[in-house]
């Protein structure tokens, strides 16, 4: 199979990756050359592979052509929040929007109180 044959968004795809794509060990070498310190080099490290890991993720959504759905797990502070806005039916209702808007979909059959269906993950700490 050669690029003519694929349809114009893989097309695009492929040959974009000729012009940006890095390899793991490029980008941590890099890091070593610029980083100022270890502390430096870890986060640099880090900023490119999460980088990375974006490129590979819209590389597969568009050969897959599938949603990716991601169930995190969040952390006990916005549990807490939720939890004191239930005082008011309608202030529940509109944080709970809010948290929906932000960070996806609620799952609809739960396995736990505390995940959240994600349709385009971010890492959330």
């Amino acid at each position: 199979m050669e690029i003519e044959d694929l349809p114009e968004d893989l097309r695009e795809m492929v040959e974009g990756l000729r012009h940006g794509s890095n390899t793991i060990e490029c980008d941590v070498k890099d890091a070593l050359k610029i980083a100022s310190d270890v502390d430096d080099f870890r986060e640099r490290v880090c900023c490119e592979i999460d980088s990375l890991i974006g490129e590979a993720q819209e590389v597969k959504n568009t050969v897959c052509k599938e949603k990716v759905h991601v169930v995190i797990h969040l952390f006990e502070g916005i549990l807490e929040e939720v939890a004191v806005h239930r005082r008011e039916d309608k202030a529940r209702e509109d944080y709970e929007k809010r948290i929906i808007e932000a960070y996806g979909e609620l799952v609809d059959e739960q396995h736990g109180k505390d995940e959240i269906l994600m349709t385009e993950a971010e890492v959330v700490e």
